[in-house]
């Protein structure tokens, strides 16, 4: 008998998993766009501020979203993520007025922190060129003083 070539099985395997990240990954725009519409104009809740929805995550059988917001501050975006979490059944309902999926994802909101971490990798930038500005800043002579004194110190 003739050997049967098993690597057809896995192409077909990986286009399969290609597929299904990609639905995953439109599925999850859309709802970050609808979500972003149900915020602005149907939630009437003040403790909801200025709101961003930075990405949404979704699992690969697309049964749960994890929603990435943002705010203005600190302050607000933990204030809006309590009310939000508070109004998660509305917001899923809403959801799946608009949707067309036999099964609307469950919802998880989540506080993003890659902001967070952004703005302070730029601190650390606008740090370092300072120092360079001062260092640039100083004359000649002076950096030949304190190498002088540098080198009788040791």
């Amino acid at each position: 008998m003739f050997a049967r070539d098993k690597s057809r099985y896995f192409i077909k395997a990986d286009r399969w998993l290609t597929m299904s990240y990609q639905r995953a990954e439109r599925v999850g725009r859309i709802i970050q766009q609808n979500l972003s519409k149900i915020i602005q104009l149907k939630l009437n809740d003040p403790r909801i501020g200025f709101v961003t929805i930075t990405k949404v995550k979704m699992s690969k059988d697309l049964s749960y979203a994890t929603i990435f917001i943002i705010g203005e501050n600190e302050k607000t975006s933990k204030k809006s993520l309590r009310a939000l979490l508070n109004a998660k059944k509305i917001i899923r309902k809403m959801l799946a007025e608009n949707l067309y999926l036999r099964k609307v994802p469950e919802i998880r909101f989540k506080l993003d922190d890659a902001v967070n971490e952004f703005q302070q990798i730029e601190a650390l930038f606008e740090k370092i060129k300072m120092t360079r500005s001062v260092t640039l800043s100083r004359s000649p002579e002076q950096s030949e003083g304190a190498n002088e004194g540098s080198q009788k110190s040791c």
